[in-house]
């Protein structure tokens, strides 16, 4: 180590004073290769600048992107100046290789170093730091072989010091100065100390002869004795001072160890959105405000007597109460104050993520929760054997196996010990809680032993075995340890994020599906009188040198900048970044302010995040909510009022005439339709939160959809005079494929969005909705509208009809009871997902060696199977050549997939042992298996499965059975269709085989299904029928809806009931004339995977996509029905 005064130096250079820091400075400056630094916080810069910043030659801060970026420095290595270059990616300019490499030759006298194709003179003083704001990145082997890789991410001890510096400086500013004196001066007189120690060596080492006979040496030894002494005086006084000081300093400390907890959180959220960027000295800055804008209360002083006081009143007793009731006050208000401001650009999904973090933070450190609970809740059983009585053998049929191990893990730990006895000794209570306690009585009808579970508590059992009610209890644990208002989402204003900006910080809007800020960004410009000093450009190819002007032009004249969609031009982002950092208070006009909208873009450039201000804009909570804020645009606000106070004629006021063409005499009319269409969209927007039950794929429908739909609605009435009937088939046609069907790419998606259209725009809802024969709260509903109803009326009456309840009852949009079921399970399944993103740092492999790790890695090793025999194809054009060369395309996919999981295993265990390099993807595989997911090399040579590690890894058994039992013992009697890497395969082999023996062309044949009653499904398994036409399938299940056995059809799902097993079905290749589908049975699409979105193939349909099953349909129910209820056939499920 340095000595005690060189660190002295360092951390008055700015260098945080806690060890990691101090040992990062020593490997700086003792490392024989040039260092890269991760310095995400601007650390490692601040140092580098204040401590080479005053030097001859001064230091040379650069960027890759700089014009004559090489040139300078050739000229920086020349005359030995210090280059610091920032900013930098992942990768550097290959032109620096020779300096990296420090590959200098003696030449002619002199030293030099060939960049490019010069000879570049090289000056031994030249010193080179190179750094990056990328928290985790990814180095390639090469470039780490040329750089010294040096980690100066702040740690919260160093962060604590430094906020409480911060915080002591604004509380007691004379006070922070006088410790930065004892600072200064205990440096400066140890650094003299030292000095006088060298000086006295150095003489005791030059002298000749005796030295008591050297006069001059004596003298020189005892006024260097004496000084010593004096200083070693002085010094005992300033340190007896300083420790003074620090005993009332430490009274803060309180606050400056929550402000540290709270921005390690705030710093995580990154992993959760690349977008999520907050600067530490955006945090700094926060907490400071916070302190200025709170009434100051210690002793009774002002803040301006407090910075007035003398060094004599720091002697003074200090009110260590009233001090510690104000540091408590203020541990509360920075809290509230860093989730409203931080909330302010997070989207909804996160913000609860963000309230648990802080909670959970703070409950680690109060020893509330262990890291034996937080890992059980990111990783679940992982390998960790279970209790005594829940082995796996001894799993109920209502859990799955992944519920199971889970489950009894956490009865092996003490907290569970009630949960456990109850579990053994009143099964039944726990088989009717599972099977029969569903919605809002689950949380009121718990079983014995999960009451005394503290709240915390109950998230680890309900993500193990009801991983819907995982959100709800997350929640309440916020509640409980933070308080109400973290579960709330802080009140949106515009005006409020404009006041905490200044001309240097951008305003970036983060950008949801169907979301527009450009309206409300025109509206807030005109009312702060910005309407005519404002430019506006949406980015796009080639428009970099007009967005640039446009920011020079603001910076000069003061005017604001609006640049839209910045994540469509990648390509640009790295100068708009050099244009943000340009800002300089100097050359800005006060005025001045850059709005950037973009989409959440990893190529967004973080320097222009962690220096902008964010601002995340939404579609409102719930089905009132988006009914009112597409009732909002101006179009219809204005048209609403004016046709209530129309003539008796029928005609328009002439001052509305431009909103609504005149030949719309019935105005009635186009109020009902205009409600119409604004619910027909609140609905399908509803219906995304409840993907893939709503919608396979997520459609960015929004206002300006309304707008477009509004004007076919509008244009259709006029053309129709009052007593025309409405022309239903055209406006349905213009709505559901033109206005809003243009977004939709998907075919069954075009289905619903068709079917739903019909729904809400047709003669018969027309009639039902005049007659009032309607039912509330049902999909298609539409309340009737009073005779006079002006655009206020309209609102309320809004308010009254649609319910504010949260998630709303899904039926409104269509979908069964249990849609919410299934929502509240992905809610909760993407917070955990987060908190592991945010607990593995993006990749980090921070304890990927442990024994854990190893031990699941050797028990899946041990299980790995043989490979698949090779199957030999024939080349002939029998019958039942498509299924045989199915058959060996199927064994070859799994022996890859065999030899990747056995290779990647072992290589991961001889990486854990140090026998092999652990590359970046080892490390994945090592992060994955300890939380429980599958390696994406996995699913990069596997099938497409969307299962947890453990149910991933039986299925691959249970797959590789089935292929092998085929080709050992030839075809089964039932073919299990989830057992394929692609089925789709497998259904055209089964057609082609019969179009083969029928001797017809395949595109004459289709599918007749039939699904099986219980006794032939069981007979079917048994034995294997020569006689059969196609093939019995089995493996397939329904979401959305139930099955009778009995009675053969569809019917509704019962409660909690997510998915029901089909029994076996008959797949009957027949000739497409002689099949005469039942109108009334369901066209049911069958998918390979619950997700149901997928790659589009060459023949346009999804991936996930096999084929279409035709169901048939109970008691009348029409098909549509299933359709809103968004039913699907599925050969997986996810767990």
């Amino acid at each position: 180590m340095r000595p005690d005064a060189e660190v002295q130096r360092w951390t008055l250079q700015s260098l945080p004073r806690d060890v990691f820091s101090i040992q990062n400075a020593v490997i700086l400056h003792g490392s024989s290769r040039w260092c890269y630094m991760i310095d995400p916080q601007g650390q490692a810069n601040n140092f580098i600048r204040r401590s080479k910043g005053g030097g001859s030659p001064n230091l040379l801060v650069l960027k890759q992107t700089d014009d004559n970026f090489m040139r300078s420095i050739e000229n920086a290595v020349q005359i030995g100046q210090p280059v610091l270059i920032e900013g930098v990616g992942e990768t550097l300019d290959a032109a620096l290789d020779p300096i990296l490499l420090k590959q200098v030759r003696r030449t002619g006298g002199r030293n030099v170093v060939l960049l490019g194709d010069k000879e570049v003179t090289y000056n031994d003083a030249f010193r080179l730091y190179i750094s990056t704001k990328l928290s985790n990145p990814t180095l390639t082997p090469e470039l780490q072989v040329k750089v010294t890789v040096i980690n100066f991410t702040v740690t919260p001890e160093g962060l604590e010091d430094q906020l409480l510096s911060d915080v002591v400086g604004a509380e007691r500013a004379e006070l922070q100065a006088s410790s930065d004196r004892c600072i200064v001066s205990i440096a400066a007189q140890r650094e003299e100390i030292l000095a006088l120690e060298e000086r006295v060596l150095r003489m005791l080492n030059e002298a000749t002869g005796d030295i008591l006979d050297n006069v001059t040496l004596i003298e020189a030894l005892q006024n260097s004795k004496v000084t010593s002494e004096k200083i070693a005086k002085e010094l005992e006084i300033v340190e007896q001072t300083s420790a003074k000081i620090a005993v009332t300093r430490e009274l803060y400390r309180p606050l400056a160890a929550r402000g540290s907890l709270i921005y390690g959180v705030i710093a995580d959220l990154a992993n959760a959105d690349s977008m999520y960027q907050y600067s530490l000295q955006f945090f700094k800055n926060l907490v400071v405000s916070v302190l200025k804008e709170t009434q100051h209360k210690e002793d009774g002083a002002s803040e301006e007597e407090d910075n007035q006081q003398t060094d004599a009143d720091l002697n003074r007793p200090v009110d260590e109460a009233a001090v510690t009731e104000r540091v408590s006050m203020l541990m509360r208000e920075v809290m509230w104050t860093a989730y409203r401001v931080v909330c302010r650009g997070l989207f909804e999904r996160h913000k609860i993520l963000f309230s648990f973090l802080l909670a959970a933070t703070l409950m680690k450190r109060d020893a509330i929760i262990s890291e034996e609970e937080w890992d059980a809740l990111l990783q679940g059983a992982a390998g960790r054997p279970p209790c005594d009585g829940f082995e796996s053998e001894k799993c109920p049929d209502y859990m799955n196996k992944v519920m199971w191990g889970d489950f009894g893990m956490l009865c092996g730990m003490a907290p569970f010990a009630a949960v456990r006895e109850s579990f053994l000794s009143k099964p039944e209570e726990w088989r009717r809680w599972f099977r029969e306690v569903h919605g809002d009585s689950v949380m009121e009808q718990l079983p014995s032993g999960v009451q005394e579970l503290s709240t915390w508590h109950q998230v680890l059992l309900f993500k193990a075995v009801r991983p819907e009610l995982v959100h709800t209890s997350v929640v309440q644990v916020v509640r409980q340890h933070l308080g109400e208002q973290y579960t709330r989402t802080p009140l949106f204003s515009l005006a409020d994020a404009f006041r905490d900006s200044t001309k240097l910080t951008p305003i970036i809007f983060i950008l949801s599906p169907g979301t527009d800020p450009t309206n409300l960004f025109t509206s807030f410009a005109e009312e702060l009188g910005f309407s005519e000093r404002r430019y506006m450009l949406s980015l796009g190819q080639d428009q970099g040198s007009r967005a640039q002007k446009m920011i020079e032009d603001g910076k000069r004249e003061g005017c604001w900048v609006y640049l839209q969609n910045c994540h469509v031009y990648v390509s640009w982002m790295p100068r708009m970044q050099q244009l943000v950092e340009a800002i300089s208070p100097g050359d800005t006009h006060d005025d001045f302010r850059l709005w950037l909208t973009s989409s959440p873009s990893p190529a967004f450039p973080t320097a222009v995040l962690q220096a902008g201000l964010k601002v995340t804009r939404e579609p409102p909570q719930g089905l009132r909510g988006k009914v009112r804020d597409t009732l909002s645009i101006t179009t219809v606000e204005g048209a609403w009022d004016a046709t209530v106070h129309s003539p008796e004629d029928g005609e328009l006021e002439p001052a509305v005439k431009p909103l609504l063409p005149p030949e719309v005499t019935e105005t009635a009319r186009w109020r009902r339709l205009t409600l119409t269409l604004a619910i027909f969209t609140g609905v399908l927007m509803e219906r995304r939160q409840y993907s893939p039950l709503g919608w396979n794929l997520q459609y960015e429908w929004g206002a300006d959809d309304f707008a477009a739909g509004l004007r076919t609605l509008t244009t259709a009435l006029s053309r129709c005079k009052p007593e025309d009937p409405i022309p239903w088939k055209e406006l349905t046609f213009m709505l559901g494929t033109i206005d809003y069907g243009g977004r939709v790419t998907d075919m069954w998606d075009s289905r619903c969005l068709e079917v739903l259209t019909k729904l809400f725009f047709s003669s018969e809802a027309d009639e039902a909705r005049l007659s009032g024969s309607q039912t509330p709260n049902k999909v298609g509903y539409i309340p009737p509208l009073p005779e006079k109803c002006s655009y206020e009326d309209l609102l309320r009456l809004v308010d009254e009809v649609i319910p504010d309840a949260q998630p709303a009852p899904p039926e409104q949009f269509g979908l069964h009871g249990n849609a919410n079921i299934a929502l509240y399970r992905k809610r909760s399944t993407d917070l955990v997902a987060s908190l592991v993103r945010i607990s593995t740092g993006g990749g980090s492999g921070e304890d990927a060696g442990g024994g854990l790790v190893a031990q699941v890695a050797r028990s899946l090793l041990d299980r790995v199977p043989e490979r698949l025999p090779h199957i030999a194809v024939e080349r002939s054009a029998g019958a039942d050549a498509p299924l045989r060369t199915l058959l060996s395309h199927e064994a070859d996919l799994y022996n890859t997939l065999i030899g990747e999981v056995s290779t990647s295993l072992q290589t991961l265990l001889r990486a854990l042992k140090g026998e092999v390099v652990m590359t970046r993807q080892t490390e994945q595989t090592a992060l994955r298996l300890r939380y429980g997911q599958v390696p994406d090399s996995w699913h990069q040579v596997g099938y497409l499965s969307l299962k947890p590690l453990a149910s991933y890894f039986d299925d691959f058994l249970k797959r590789i059975d089935f292929i092998g039992s085929w080709c050992r013992q030839g075809p089964p009697s039932s073919f299990w269709l989830s057992g394929f890497f692609f089925p789709q395969v497998f259904v055209t082999a089964i057609i082609q085989s019969r179009s083969r023996a029928l001797v017809v062309p395949i595109d004459d044949m289709e599918y007749r299904f039939r699904v099986l009653s219980p006794a032939e499904s069981a007979a079917a398994q048994r034995q294997p029928n020569p006689d059969l036409v196609g093939a019995y399938v089995h493996g397939i299940f329904l979401e959305g809806c139930g099955w009778s056995a009995d009675r053969g059809g569809l019917v509704e799902s019962l409660p909690g009931e997510l998915t029901v097993p089909l029994p076996t079905i008959h797949f009957e290749p027949v000739l497409i004339a002689d099949n005469k589908a039942d109108p009334s049975s369901y066209e049911c699409p069958l998918y390979k995977v619950s997700s149901r979105a997928g790659a589009l193939s060459t023949t346009g349909v999804s991936t996930n996509y096999i084929v279409t099953l035709r169901l048939p349909s109970l008691d009348g129910v029409e098909p549509d029905h299933w359709v809103r209820r968004g039913v699907a056939a599925l050969c997986a499920l996810d767990a």
